[in-house]
């Protein structure tokens, strides 16, 4: 188990507006944030490291690649319907844009699943 000063999370969005907002809320939760917006950038930042949460948009992720990522827990957001990503992405947590600051606080204290 980590302290809180050594939660990491990566934020992985196109939408600078958006990433700034899931860095502020992840930074009050106490995690170090490492922000991406480009498939270099998260190839680089995951390069090596590990996240103990990692929330994406689905443009610049697929499930096949999160599988591979050394992440504890991958949390969904994005302005696509929920439907079509619970088919896509089955059993991850999926937050809609405009993101709901309560429900992201929640899905975070919520125990990793193993």
């Amino acid at each position: 188990m980590h302290t809180l000063a050594h939660k990491r999370a990566l934020v992985i969005d196109d939408e600078p507006l958006v990433s700034l907002l899931l860095e502020d809320i992840l930074r009050e939760q106490g995690y170090e944030v490492t922000v991406v917006n480009t498939h270099e950038a998260l190839e680089e930042a995951l390069s090596g490291k590990w996240y103990e949460v990692a929330v994406t948009d689905t443009d610049l992720a697929t499930l096949a690649a999160m599988s591979k990522w050394s992440v504890d827990r991958i949390i969904i957001c994005s302005g696509k319907s929920a439907n079509e990503l619970q088919q896509h992405y089955p059993g991850v947590p999926i937050i809609q844009k405009p993101i709901d600051e309560a429900l992201l606080t929640q899905l975070l204290s919520e125990p990793t699943r193993s």
